[in-house]
């Protein structure tokens, strides 16, 4: 993959920052020792909701979206299972020079989450809005949600501490986060999936096996590398460091004399690899890989989603699935919030049907561009030129009628 030259972009928080926080209910009974049946929060609302249905091969998933809650809410209903989702939709409004000739005037954001079988949900996200920009991320936690629970609330804010967003900013962000982890005393980790989306620059960071792909053109375009251990340049990198990767059941992480066992090359926190003496310490790694990118009108939306969408979907199946609920509303731009959270949902039912039994959390950013001003032809200025014409004509004709008559009246 091509790497542009990397930019420098000034951020900053907007007067009314969007935070999706549906787990503080779970997260606070965990604490407590206690665990609800469903780790989802529900919103309840007493107005007219609409209901939306969506195909997948195996099942059908039927969906409910609330059009009275401002950021939108609705569940889905998959068997026995719910899926809660909710849609962000952000506006920016882009000035690029004429000659570039499109405009990413608006972007629409939805997502939809699933527990899978496990006993509770460990992932959580993030959507913050950045005035001109907007930042959204995906968190995978393991051994515990306290991790996940921390890089959601503090990595957005360790970037805009930078000022200047480049990607030695992304990777100090990234380093301050985890500093903070280790140091806590937390010892559970969380892999971290992040995108940047100003105007029609696109950066992703990634720390883990959590993964964007872009929907462009009907095609899929994979913006990160899953950062597994039996990968051959983190395999080396693990090995170099003292490390071991070893096979059991999936292939893992390893190091002498230290109880853990990981399935990811790199996380954010899990404070008993990286407090070993050095070099065991860079065994697990928390440097992201970024990847920049300027948007195009071919490229029409964003998938961010942790692993257990990617064990049972491949990335033209996802993106698929997508163009299947969203392809009419794209080529029309008649978007709306609800369907957004459709494709996101449509993307979980799809996941679930093939036995992800994983946690899963999916955003989907849509980009929504402007037509680009038309050129006129031959034809349409030989008519433009008519018209002016016959105007002109009748002016001048009204002009003598209106001369001829003040004279004969003072003829008179």
């Amino acid at each position: 993959m091509m790497q542009q030259q990397p930019r420098k972009r000034a951020l900053s928080l907007g007067a009314d920052p969007i935070m999706n926080m549906p787990h503080e209910l779970g997260g606070a009974l965990e604490d407590a020792g206690e665990l609800p049946t469903s780790p989802v929060l529900r919103w309840s609302s007493s107005s007219v909701s609409s209901s939306f249905s969506v195909e997948s091969p195996a099942k059908r998933a039927q969906v409910s979206f609330d059009e009275s809650r401002p950021s939108g809410a609705s569940t889905v209903e998959l068997g026995e299972q719910r899926l809660s989702c909710s849609s962000l939709p952000e506006q920016s409004t882009v000035a690029a020079p004429e000659q570039q000739r499109q405009r990413m005037v608006r972007w629409w954001i939805g997502r939809a989450e699933s527990c899978g079988l496990k006993r509770c949900q460990e992932d959580r996200h993030a959507i913050v809005d950045l005035k001109d920009a907007v930042y959204c991320a995906v968190f995978d936690g393991h051994n515990g949600t306290r991790a996940a629970e921390h890089a959601r609330l503090t990595l957005h804010r360790h970037l805009l501490e930078e000022g200047a967003v480049d990607r030695a900013a992304w990777c100090r962000a990234f380093a301050s986060c985890d500093a903070e982890l280790v140091a806590s005393g937390v010892v559970d980790g969380s892999t971290a999936l992040a995108a940047l989306v100003e105007r029609s620059a696109l950066t992703v960071a990634n720390c883990g096996d959590s993964r964007a792909v872009l929907g462009s053109g009907h095609r899929s375009v994979r913006l990160t590398c899953d950062h597994k251990p039996d990968v051959a340049s983190e395999k080396a990198r693990i090995e170099a460091a003292g490390g071991q990767v070893a096979f059991r059941g999936v292939w893992r992480l390893a190091v002498a004399d230290c109880p853990v066992m990981l399935a990811v090359s790199r996380a954010l926190g899990d404070r008993q690899l990286k407090t070993l003496a050095a070099p065991r310490n860079e065994v697990l790694s928390a440097t992201p890989d970024i990847c920049d990118r300027t948007l195009t009108r071919n490229d029409h939306f964003l998938i961010l989603a942790t692993d257990g969408l990617w064990d049972a979907l491949s990335d033209q199946e996802a993106v698929d699935c997508v163009y299947d609920v969203l392809g009419d509303a794209i080529k029309t731009g008649r978007l709306s919030e609800g369907i957004i959270d459709i494709a996101a949902a449509a993307l979980i039912a799809r996941a679930t049907s093939l036995r992800s039994f994983d946690n899963i959390t999916a955003i989907i950013v849509v980009f929504q561009w402007t037509a680009p001003p038309a050129r006129p032809t031959a034809r349409t200025a030989s008519a433009s030129a008519y018209r002016s014409s016959r105007s002109k004509k009748a002016a001048g004709t009204r002009a003598s009628n209106f001369a001829t008559s003040n004279y004969r009246k003072l003829a008179r």
